[in-house]
């Protein structure tokens, strides 16, 4: 027998966030299955009124009575990055969506280095075997016996009957033209002009939870840091908060179970300019936001009548290193546009790549904190457009 109302109120543990995609800004879908659940370590959903006085003169000595000018709702998603947990909503904060998933299956397809360092090489099949990749996206090569022909390789060209790709790196070792099975993953996120907005369904109980419809995402981090986990954070505007004593559809889909990253055995290096730097890296971390993002307000109610901005992207990076060289430190002073980028695969073989193609460091900043420590680096920069790929920010994905 279980002791029955032991709890002064709820318990965090109980709580269950999901999103669904909204067809209408501020409609929250009710069909059964529309919810995908997602882990986090902390929320902050809220909503706020802003209630003003008139200044009116009065001789009780009292103020005015207050009236509700609108109400705010916004919200903030801390989280430890998992594979596939948080996808479809950084892609509401790049205005993007996901390329399908690469299921390239063939045999025959010939890996050739064409560059004496490594830096560049070839895939070579038939007709058409390669059309559904996109120049700029990254992928994932396996079947090959001699080992050094698989990997993750970044395309750079792309033939026009889709029989070849060109990509960066290349493979280590010449390889192919047997029948081996060659499989190509891979989806890819840029930064567009594609808006979804979001309901986001908070559960304390099953009696008790809020929804928040019309969210859209103005800003977050990807953050990593030596002791610590990959972790992510995403800042949200929502038309209104809602209380929800039913959940709101039904049968949500579970969320991803993939453990969450960590910078230890997982991190797989900082390239700059396609090259794996041979700095020791403390912390590196990439703040994304929309600048002016904001949610517009008219006469007759006090909600959010639907988004005024959706504001600007802006990215930018800040790494900190063991000063030994430099490299980045003349990066810095020439204002050298660099390209950076670094891979994290967990143990179970699922992958991100995060690629910013144009970084120009803005700041230096080189610290001796005393005595017996060693000397720390931090370099800031922001992004700028590629006009070569059309966007700030890249991120690729390929499932174990």
């Amino acid at each position: 027998m279980a002791t029955a109302s032991y709890l002064a109120g709820t318990d965090s543990n109980d709580l269950e966030l999901s999103h669904a995609t909204e067809a209408t800004w501020g409609t929250s879908p009710a069909t059964s299955g529309a919810y995908q659940k997602f882990r986090v370590n902390s929320e902050g959903f809220s909503e706020q009124k802003n209630r003003t006085r008139p200044g009116e003169i009065r001789s009780d000595w009292q103020v005015s009575a207050a009236v509700t000018q609108d109400v705010q709702a916004r919200g903030n998603l801390q989280f430890g990055i998992s594979y596939n947990n948080t996808d479809a909503l950084l892609a509401g904060l790049l205005t993007g969506a996901w390329t399908a998933n690469l299921a390239i299956s063939a045999t025959g397809i010939a890996a050739a280095q064409t560059a004496s360092d490594g830096s560049a090489g070839t895939f070579t099949g038939v007709a058409s075997d390669f059309d559904d990749v996109t120049v700029g996206q990254w992928i994932k090569v396996a079947g090959f016996s001699t080992s050094g022909a698989n990997g993750y390789f970044r395309v750079t060209a792309k033939n026009t009957d889709g029989s070849q790709i060109t990509v960066a790196p290349g493979p280590a070792d010449d390889a192919g033209g047997t029948a081996e099975t060659i499989t190509i993953t891979g989806s890819m996120l840029r930064n567009a002009t594609t808006f979804n907005s979001f309901s986001i369904q908070k559960r304390l109980s099953s009696a008790i939870g809020f929804i928040y419809p019309g969210t859209f995402f103005t800003g977050g981090q990807i953050n990593a840091a030596r002791g610590q986990f990959f972790s992510g954070t995403l800042d949200a505007l929502c038309k209104n908060e809602t209380k929800a004593a039913t959940e709101v559809g039904s049968n949500p889909v579970a969320a991803p179970t993939a453990k969450v990253m960590n910078t230890v055995g997982h991190f797989q290096s900082l390239n700059i300019d396609g090259t794996a730097t041979t700095s020791k890296i403390m912390n590196l971390n990439t703040t994304i936001s929309r600048d002016g993002a904001a949610l517009a307000f008219a006469l007759g109610s006090s909600d959010a009548q639907g988004v005024g901005s959706v504001g600007g992207l802006n990215v930018s990076i800040q790494t900190e290193i063991y000063f030994a060289d430099y490299d980045l430190y003349d990066a810095y002073k020439a204002e050298t546009e660099k390209e950076f980028s670094y891979r994290v695969t967990d143990t179970a073989g699922n992958t991100y790549i995060i690629t910013i193609p144009i970084v120009v460091l803005g700041t230096s900043t080189i610290t001796i904190g005393g005595p017996n420590q060693p000397v720390m680096a931090r370099f800031e920069g922001m992004a700028d457009p590629s006009s070569t790929y059309g966007c700030s920010i890249q991120l690729d994905r390929m499932a174990a």
